[in-house]
Parts: structure tokens; sequence; C-alpha cells
């Protein structure tokens, strides 16, 4: 796959999960998992939208970010790893559909460029809806689905 078209693939990636996250339903907690315990986490309450990107404590040698990778997250805005927890952001919920699409670019970021993640479909997305009956379609994300989100 080209360059161009991996990022063509990568922007539709990020237009279908800003859609998606909008819908999620308060209390739900999504996981989108690649080898090497690399991952994205999508934590939803009544209010907020926190997004987490994992951090080298618990990436697999071979996966860990370099300084370099962690100052291109600090300056795409993602708040440090403290206390063992991810690199972090938020987002008020609900929030304007511009607000999620530039979380998702900014999550695409982080997973193709300084986790390394080839494509969307190397990705596997774990959910924990709150109500499994009114959780988002995932099908037009392009990832590999494990119940109980399906």
């Amino acid at each position: 796959m080209t360059a161009a078209v991996n990022d063509e693939v990568w922007q539709e990636f990020s237009i279908a999960l800003a859609s998606f996250v909008a819908r999620l339903p308060a209390w739900s907690n999504l996981v989108f998992e690649a080898e090497g315990n690399r991952f994205v986490a999508f934590l939803m309450s009544d209010r907020v939208l926190a997004c987490e990107v994992v951090c080298n404590r618990y990436l697999e040698p071979d996966y860990r970010m370099t300084p370099d990778d962690e100052v291109r997250m600090r300056l795409d805005g993602w708040g440090d790893p403290e206390r063992g927890h991810n690199w972090i952001r938020f987002l008020a919920w609900p929030a304007p559909r511009a607000a999620y699409r530039d979380l998702t670019d900014r999550v695409v970021t982080a997973l193709r460029d300084v986790l390394g993640v080839e494509q969307p479909d190397r990705l596997t997305l774990k959910g924990w809806p709150a109500n499994p009956d009114n959780a988002p379609d995932a099908t037009k994300l392009g990832v590999k689905v494990v119940p109980p989100m399906s």
C-alpha cells in the first residue's frame, strides 16, 4: 500500500471514528488494540470523554516510544503520563462535531505515527457499552470487533 493510500485509509478511519465516538452512550468503555499492547482507550462518562494512549510503561519493548515520539505526543496536546497513567486528553461531552474530529485525528497520529500501527485493519475493538442495544455500529470502522461490542 502506498503512503498516500495509507493516509487516505487513516483519514477515512478518523472520520468514521469521530462519528462513532460521538454516538457512544454514557458509561461506555472502548479499547482499540494492536500487537505489542499498543492501544487507545475511550472512556465515556455522563459529562466527559477521556481518551488514553498507552505509555511506555505498558508497551512491549519493540514498540516503546522514543524521546522524540514523547515530544510529539506533548506537542499534539496529550497530557503526560503520571504515576502509571497513560497519555490522556479530555473532551467535554457532548461536544461539537469538529471537536470529535480533532480528537480522532490526534488518535490517528498517535496510532500511526507514534505507535507504528500500519493501518486501521490491524486494530481490534473491545468495548463495553453501557447499553449494548444502544451501541453505535462499529462496522464502518474497518476493525476486528470482539464481543460484547458486536
